[in-house]
């Protein structure tokens, strides 16, 4: 018994190792999600993003999210929210994941515009490394401030009101 519970502990350790281990302090234009550029099919903003990093408009670099066995993503729905006891504040809702925990919010779109009103969101609580938890910050604090996006090919670049950075994303 004890030698099982040193095994799934052991394993614990590789996963959140695997987590965390493969971006130190990288800062790169090259993007450990791997994709092609699609300029054959058109994309809108109603559907599931992967997220690719961080992206810099005065430098052009990607800071990528950490690596491992999670992925980032978000979902635009095209649905009203339907769920009790949830309070929103835009009629469509939107969802996703930010490495280990899930939000979930509400949005306005101006597709004309391109234009975006995004809620506050709601998150799961679940601690991680304080790697993670930066990530998980700072990838809220920017999608806070989203006030328009761009779409181009089969990128999603969600841009706030401040600053220079953005979050970008690739159709999945």
């Amino acid at each position: 018994m004890k030698g099982t519970w040193i095994i799934i502990l052991s394993a614990l350790v590789v996963i959140m190792g695997a987590v965390v281990g493969c971006k130190d302090d990288m800062t790169s234009d090259e993007c450990p999600v791997q994709y092609t550029v699609d300029t054959e099919n058109t994309y809108y903003l109603h559907g599931k993003w992967q997220f690719v990093g961080f992206y810099d408009t005065e430098t052009g670099e990607i800071d990528p999210p950490l690596c491992g066995v999670v992925e980032s993503w978000i979902e635009f729905t095209d649905s009203t929210h339907t769920q009790t006891g949830q309070s929103y504040k835009y009629p469509v809702v939107f969802r996703g994941s930010a490495l280990i925990n899930y939000f979930s919010g509400s949005y306005l779109p101006d597709t004309q515009q391109q234009q975006l009103q995004v809620s506050e969101t709601v998150k799961t609580k679940v601690n991680g490394t304080p790697q993670v938890d930066d990530f998980e910050t700072r990838f809220h604090n920017v999608l806070s401030g989203v006030k328009s996006y761009k779409i181009e090919n089969n990128e999603l670049f969600l841009v706030p009101d401040y600053g220079t950075t953005q979050l970008r994303f690739v159709a999945m």
